[in-house]
C-alpha cells in the first residue's frame, strides 16, 4: 500500500512503523491545525482506522476539522479542556496510543504537558515540540524533564535543515512500559528534509 504522508517531520510514518501498522489505534493531537495539510495524525485515521481527540482553538481550522476528519472529538481550548475526562473517553486500560503536542506559541506546548495528567494515562509514543531554534532550550529541557519523569525514553529529535544547517524543532519518546523495540537509526529516512 503506497501512502501520501503528511506530518511535516515524519511523525505519521514513525508512529506507523513504531507500532507495527498497528489499526484502529487511538490519538489525542494537541494543536492539530490543518485537519489534513501536515496533520501528524491525518493519515492514522484515513489509512490505518484510528480515532482521537482533536484540539484546536483557530475556529476556522477547528470547523475544516469537524468536516473533513468525522467520527473524531474536537475541543477549542488546552487550556481550559479537562484532560481527565477527555483522555478516558479514548483510553484502553490507561493506555493511549499516540500524543502529539504542538502549540503556538511554543510556551503553550510547554503549558499544557505540565497539566497533562501522566498519573493516570501513558501514551506509547509522544511527540513533543519544543522549537529549540525560538530561544526554547531552556522549555527543551524542562519538556524532557517531565518526559523521563513519567517513564518515557527519548528516540530522537527531528528538524529541518535550513540554509545548510539543522532546525531542531521536537523531541519524540516511547514510553518505556509500551514493549516497543525501536531502531532509531531508522528516523534519518523518516524526517530529514
Amino acid at each position: 500500500m503506497e501512502i501520501n504522508w503528511q506530518a511535516q517531520l515524519g511523525q505519521d510514518r514513525f508512529v506507523v512503523d513504531a507500532l507495527g501498522a498497528k489499526r484502529n489505534g487511538t490519538y489525542i493531537d494537541i494543536g492539530a491545525g490543518d485537519p489534513i495539510d501536515i496533520s501528524n495524525t491525518y493519515v492514522l485515521d484515513r489509512e490505518f482506522g484510528w480515532k482521537g481527540l482533536l484540539c484546536e482553538k483557530d475556529p476556522v481550522l477547528r470547523a475544516d476539522i469537524i468536516a473533513k476528519r468525522p467520527g473524531n472529538y474536537v475541543v477549542e481550548d488546552a487550556r481550559t479542556s479537562h484532560w481527565p475526562s477527555l483522555f478516558d473517553m479514548f483510553a484502553v486500560n490507561g493506555w493511549i496510543d499516540y500524543l502529539s503536542l504542538d502549540l503556538e506559541p511554543p510556551e503553550l506546548t510547554l503549558e499544557v504537558l505540565r497539566a497533562i495528567p501522566f498519573d493516570q494515562f501513558r501514551f506509547r509514543i509522544a511527540t513533543v515540540e519544543h522549537d529549540l531554534y525560538r530561544q526554547g532550550h531552556r522549555r527543551m529541557v524542562e519538556m524532557a524533564s517531565i518526559m523521563y519523569a513519567n517513564g518515557y525514553q527519548y528516540v530522537g529529535t527531528a528538524g529541518l535543515k535550513v540554509d545548510g544547517g539543522s532546525c531542531d524543532i521536537e523531541d519524540w519518546w516511547i514510553h518505556e512500559d509500551s514493549g516497543i523495540t525501536f531502531d532509531p537509526s531508522t528516523l534519518k529516512d523518516a524526517h530529514e528534509s
